[in-house]
């Protein structure tokens, strides 16, 4: 069996992002760079269009990896997801959530590692305003 080595993540992806509402399909590119023994950039980049108007977008995180837990860090260094493995490994799928909440609004995130090449990244965000899911699949270059 083979476990998850933090440094997979290093490199190039490519990802498809479906967002429910309103309704977009987008594609971009994420790059993976080590900062540290168990610390990453994340860096993503891409353009989708509404309306016929195009739009750029840009987002920046820091993953860190200790042990059996993987933090995602906002660019403030505030802590933006937990997530907790009770078994890691690239032979079979693993998946992990991690809930909080922001004001009113409350965002569920799951994480599945599908394969040393393939992670997928689930959003969920309920609240009386809000009610949509975002779905992100992420294949490496």
């Amino acid at each position: 069996m083979k476990k998850l080595e933090f440094g997979h993540l290093v490199g190039q992806w490519r990802f498809e992002r479906y967002i429910s509402a309103p309704e977009l399909h987008i594609n971009g590119n994420a790059r993976f760079t080590r900062l540290s023994q168990n610390c990453l950039s994340y860096n993503e980049s891409g353009t989708y269009i509404i309306n016929g108007i195009f739009y750029d977008f840009f987002q920046k995180r820091s993953f860190m990896y200790d042990k059996n837990s993987l933090s995602v860090f906002k660019n403030d260094r505030s802590l933006l997801h937990h997530f907790y493995f009770e078994k890691i490994s690239f032979s079979s799928n693993c998946s992990a959530q991690h809930t909080h909440q922001c004001i009113l609004d409350t965002y569920q995130c799951s994480l599945f590692l599908k394969s040393e090449g393939c992670f997928e990244m689930n959003y969920e965000i309920n609240s009386p305003n809000k009610n949509y899911k975002i779905s992100t699949l992420y294949t490496k270059d």
